[in-house]
């Protein structure tokens, strides 16, 4: 989550600005203006008679009407050929119809036409647009008094043009754009985030398919101890036959008479029981063989 923020950070800030060997810079420009103010004029001083008459006044109009053809003088190729010359202006912008300098009559508040022009010269920075402003206003003033001089026009019936403000305070009308990085921040952000909810959602995948597993092997430990217990039947093999013991067979022995030597073999050997029976009979009592004639004579009763 981190590293996501930090990158996204981290290429909003390249797509504001260019690292290079040189250095850092923009990659986008300001547009910065400065403006200069002119008024045509003559020697003398007219605008500063209370009255002159009518030929001052009409001197006045003629000049307010001069202003609309020297404000099209500043932008003409006489003038921009000696900004690119002076290094005021790139060739380049003037070859693509890019003229940074513009001059415009100023109208007053009813809308009459006035003596007055302003110059204006915009650049990428307030100190590059300041510079352009003086600059066209001093090659407009050259290229007007050389043509002057090359019609052979007295220096007392030449028009002047003479600067009221050379400059003004530096206006930015155009700053940096900064779309450009936020919409690089937001789409690293929106990446960032759908990252981490893809991986939370299969860790929580594996972590649901780990217990459910879990739960399974639990259940079925029972009948795998009891499949284990009984023999397993392969598929397809016969029913195995349990093998039955066979019974020991015993050889039968013949029925032992009642002999007088068996008698006499018997009561010879004494056994447990034979001594339990004599320690319990009373005293005076002892067992004797029976006679043939006995044991004859109680098996026919």
């Amino acid at each position: 989550m981190i590293v996501g923020v930090v990158a996204s950070l981290a290429l909003a800030v390249l797509s504001f600005v260019r690292v290079s060997p040189s250095g850092i810079g923009y990659r986008s420009s300001e547009r910065w203006v400065n403006e200069a103010t002119l008024v045509v004029t003559q020697a003398g001083f007219n605008e500063g008679r209370s009255g002159g008459g009518a030929a001052v006044d009409t001197t006045l109009q003629r000049f307010s009407t001069l202003v609309n053809v020297y404000a099209a003088l500043v932008e003409s190729d006489q003038v921009v050929n000696l900004l690119v010359n002076r290094g005021l202006v790139d060739r380049e912008d003037v070859s693509n119809g890019e003229i940074p300098v513009v001059a415009t009559p100023v109208v007053s508040d009813n809308g009459a036409s006035t003596p007055l022009m302003t110059i204006t010269g915009s650049a990428s920075s307030a100190a590059k647009a300041t510079a352009l402003t003086v600059g066209a206003t001093r090659a407009f003033i050259d290229t007007l008094e050389r043509r002057q001089r090359a019609a052979g026009i007295p220096p007392s019936q030449r028009t002047l043009v003479q600067p009221v403000r050379r400059f003004g305070e530096p206006t930015l009308v155009e700053p940096r754009s900064k779309s450009l990085p936020i919409i690089v921040f937001l789409a690293g952000l929106s990446a960032t985030f759908a990252a981490v909810i893809i991986r939370d959602g299969g860790r929580r995948r594996q972590s649901e398919e780990a217990e459910a597993e879990l739960a399974e092997s639990v259940s079925l430990a029972p009948a795998r101890e009891q499949s284990r217990s009984v023999p397993s039947k392969r598929p397809g093999s016969a029913p195995s036959k349990r093998r039955r013991r066979r019974p020991t067979k015993t050889t039968p022995t013949a029925p032992v008479e009642d002999t007088p030597a068996v008698l006499t073999a018997l009561d010879s050997e004494e056994t447990p029981a034979r001594r339990d029976v004599d320690e319990g009979s009373t005293a005076g009592s002892r067992w004797e063989p029976r006679s043939p004639a006995t044991t004859q004579h109680a098996n026919q009763s």
